[in-house]
């Protein structure tokens, strides 16, 4: 995709041979947490590498981040960590505890959040909104006229009959049932959305209306699915403006290198058990961490532990463990045995790319879907519930997800597949693709 001008890959349509990015200005909207915003990196990176102008909004703290990949942060309020900690401390698997929370979150900083957002858009050729920032993106491509893509990191707003909606139990009540909870979800979304921004333009009378909903029958937004066909196909019920594009990897910096440190001791013996719950630090999180260094030791394993300052004792810590601190999935976990983490979508994309077999212990939000999916694809043994965890249950679990062949042979084939995949280099063809036709 490099270049200037991109060759049309995509199939459909009648496309020109030719799609010139010099002109084209991109407004990348994401909100959330690392694994919200890394994929929105990586596919500024391959938008910019094609010659378009990328505007990435994402919050402040992740400017470290964009400077590292050479990219300018728009930066939006809020401290996307705090609400990460409020939903794992808080809200948990129960949906409407989430949407409490989501909602005395986005009322704090909704009227500044706005104004950025509006900035960071005026004058785009095209706007990609993330599951967080669906509203406004949506809101000021409508008012603008501005050809806009909604770009998901789980199965959200396209309702099927094949599996539940992220969010809900996958109960055996068939496909009326599983239908029903992502239509649900959706009407949740846009009229909590809906009543949530009446209160905010009650203050601001500038603020344009709010649109109608953009996706299904009636809808003409674009919905892309930054996870892998081989992880979650699409169903056939999905219609042609839903598309799984593959996961929108972001690889490290060309002058990373690892800690020292951290190379010796993995040269020092077997392949280490990773383990960690990326931004979903909490109380709960940390005590899963000691548990899970508790079960490292009783089943003889050597490990790699990524969590916060305070929660392990770098003095008390054995030979046998590591701390690390943020040292990139792609370049770590293909030199893990095994993966033990929350089930978080990056974490998981990460885990799997690598061929390497997972353990999940999910939080909340999400996570439980992809701890039942990679199941079902063979590469990690039954999730852990937290309510119940032990430090002999995990053992338990962190053996089988090391020692079973089977498990290691479907996390090879899965990673196989999704290596031969071009999530971000698909997503930058379907922008051009928009941008032509509309």
């Amino acid at each position: 995709m490099g270049g200037l001008s991109t060759p049309w890959l995509a199939p459909g349509g009648d496309p020109p041979s030719e799609f010139d990015w010099r002109s084209k200005r991109i407004a990348l909207l994401t909100y959330g947490t690392r694994g919200d915003v890394e994929p929105f990196v990586a596919l500024a990176g391959r938008l910019r590498g094609a010659g378009a102008d990328v505007v990435l909004a994402a919050p402040e703290s992740f400017r470290p981040l964009a400077a590292a990949h050479d990219l300018e942060l728009f930066a939006l309020p809020g401290n996307p960590q705090e609400l990460a900690r409020q939903f794992v401390e808080q809200a948990g698997h129960s949906r409407f505890r989430m949407i409490r929370t989501m909602t005395g979150h986005v009322m704090g900083i909704a009227a500044e959040a706005f104004k950025r957002i509006g900035e960071a858009c005026r004058g785009a050729s095209c706007i990609v909104h993330s599951f967080l920032m669906t509203s406004p993106g949506h809101l000021f491509a409508s008012r603008d006229r501005i050809p806009e893509i909604s770009a998901q990191l789980f199965p959200v707003f396209s309702s099927t009959r094949s599996f539940s909606a992220p969010t809900f139990p996958d109960l055996p009540l068939g496909p009326g049932y599983r239908w029903l909870t992502h239509a649900l979800n959706s009407f949740i979304y846009w009229e909590g959305g809906r009543l949530l921004y009446a209160r905010l333009r009650r203050r601001d009378r500038a603020l344009p209306a709010y649109p109608s909903w953009p996706f299904g029958e009636r809808g003409r937004v674009r919905l892309l699915y930054a996870y892998s066909p081989a992880v979650v196909a699409a169903p056939p019920d999905w219609g042609p403006a839903s598309l799984v594009t593959g996961y929108w990897f972001l690889d490290p910096p060309a002058a990373w290198a690892p800690p020292a440190p951290l190379v010796t001791f993995l040269e020092s013996g077997p392949p280490p058990v990773y383990v960690g719950f990326g931004s979903m630090q909490s109380r709960r999180s940390a005590q899963i961490a000691r548990e899970a260094v508790r079960a490292l030791l009783k089943a003889g394993l050597r490990g790699v532990v990524s969590v916060p300052d305070g929660v392990l004792d770098p003095d008390g810590l054995p030979a046998s463990l590591f701390r690390v601190g943020d040292v990139p999935h792609s370049w770590l976990f293909p030199r893990m045995a095994a993966v033990v983490h929350h089930g978080g979508a990056g974490t998981t994309g990460a885990a799997l790319r690598a061929g390497r077999p997972s353990l999940i212990i999910p939080l909340t939000a999400d996570q439980a879907f992809w701890a039942r999916r990679v199941h079902r694809l063979g590469t990690s043994p039954p999730p852990l519930a937290r309510a119940r965890l032990t430090a002999d249950n995990l053992a338990e679990a962190i053996r089988a997800a090391v020692e079973d062949p089977s498990i290691e042979a479907s996390a090879r084939e899965v990673g196989g597949r999704i290596a031969g995949e071009d999530g971000a280099g698909r997503a930058v063809e379907e922008i051009a693709r928009v941008i032509a036709t509309r």
